[in-house]
């Protein structure tokens, strides 16, 4: 009998310690965490609605003259830019148990498209916003600059 609740007290022991740290019990700590982000965009001609290539994007935001980057694909197209999102991440010692967007007081983000056959468009997006811009490529209709 003594046999069974040793048994018992060193399989449940371990149990009751992992569920305890996912519960929070023996405490959490809270850390700022920069997390890259990918979005795709598919410039399209605006009057032809057909994909454009050679398009490049620059970004920026209050404080940051650059705050993305321009990834290179082998998708023809279609521009994929990098930026990064802090996020207040709170773990325990076994555990990640949250991740969230860290407010900050500059959550916009410009962007600019740019071709040399047409006009520049400028895009103003908020963080969140581009977060929920991850599962896909989003549209952008460029304007063919004027042949005067």
């Amino acid at each position: 009998m003594k046999l069974i609740l040793v048994v018992i007290a060193v399989l449940l022991l371990p149990a009751a310690l992992v569920a305890g740290d996912y519960k929070g019990l023996f405490g959490t700590s809270k850390s700022r965490v920069i997390e890259p982000v990918s979005v795709v965009f598919q410039p399209l001609d605006a009057d032809r609605k057909t994909p454009l290539d050679e398009v490049h994007v620059s970004c920026y935001r209050k404080g940051a003259s650059n705050a993305c980057s321009e990834l290179k694909t082998s998708s023809p197209g279609k521009v994929t830019v990098m930026l990064t999102v802090p996020r207040l991440v709170t773990r325990s010692h076994l555990f990640e148990l949250s991740s969230e967007p860290l407010v900050t007081l500059e959550t916009e983000l410009d962007m600019v498209f740019i071709h040399v056959d047409y006009e520049q468009k400028h895009q103003r997006y908020d963080i969140a916003e581009l977060l929920g811009m991850q599962s896909g490529p989003t549209r952008i209709e460029l304007v063919p600059k004027s042949r005067d």
